[in-house]
């Protein structure tokens, strides 16, 4: 019952990008040659994603923070299931959306991809499940240390500011470590793909410089990194939940 009303609760939201990212991507695909819907597809995509990531980190906040959400207020389950749930179905529908941009750009990618097409699309997939594991684990662990500090504002600025650090230490890294001759990058894709996206937490990156083809050897790195900075949160989350009685009520 929990997990059909949590979908439930979500899917508004996810069915709009669904709709949004359908729309914008069977234009393109249909009029390959107008440059513009290649732009507006990118555009969509990326502000579908902005609108889906910032509502997955506000429902993990408002719930663990805020103590919002009195259906799960009154269940017998323990809190940290509680949790795992909305992880899971926010997982889900992410992926889905990843599954639908992804499928919307496939003969795209092919194309320029040739011979490694098989490992692109492995790629594709592995650094998306990777990057949005690594992005809602850091946001629960950020939203669990912001739960013990004084006041919503104090707490909202703590999780805003430490999300935005996570990120940008992961982007850093990748960076300096995979491709530290780059002084060019850019958030996203363009219109037209010519490398496969790489990704520090849940932020989509394009590096200009790198060589190494469609598939940079780099993308690996980005794999990897997501993977570490998974484990750390959902370890120190552990931790946390372990060491600490946390409540989720009102705050």
């Amino acid at each position: 019952m929990l997990l059909r009303v949590e979908l439930r609760k979500h899917l508004p939201v996810f069915v709009a990008a669904y709709l949004a990212t359908t729309a914008t991507g069977m234009a393109a695909s249909l009029a390959p040659d107008i440059v513009t819907l290649d732009v507006v597809r990118a555009l969509c995509t990326l502000l579908c994603w902005s609108a889906t990531t910032v509502y997955s980190a506000a429902v993990v906040f408002s719930f663990v923070v805020l103590g919002r959400d009195q259906l799960f207020q009154i269940s017998t389950r323990s809190r940290w299931q509680l949790v795992g749930l909305k992880l899971g179905v926010l997982t889900v529908l992410l992926i889905v959306q990843h599954l639908l941009t992804v499928g919307l750009q496939l003969q795209d990618l092919l194309e320029p991809a040739g011979a490694d097409a098989a490992a692109v699309i492995g790629y594709l997939m592995l650094a998306k499940v990777v990057s949005i594991a690594a992005f809602l684990l850091s946001v629960t662990f950020l939203a669990t240390v912001a739960k013990v500090l004084r006041g919503r504002g104090v707490s909202a600025s703590f999780f805003t500011v430490g999300l935005l650090v996570v990120i940008g230490v992961q982007g850093v890294l990748l960076w300096r470590l995979g491709a530290p001759t780059t002084q060019e990058f850019f958030i996203g894709v363009g219109g037209q793909l010519f490398t496969v996206n790489l990704y520090a937490n849940i932020l989509p990156l394009t590096l200009t410089g790198p060589n190494g083809g469609f598939l940079p050897p780099i993308s690996g790195l980005s794999v990897v990194l997501n993977l570490i900075a998974a484990v750390v949160f959902a370890a120190g989350w552990a931790v946390l939940a372990k060491v600490r009685r946390f409540n989720f009520l009102p705050m």
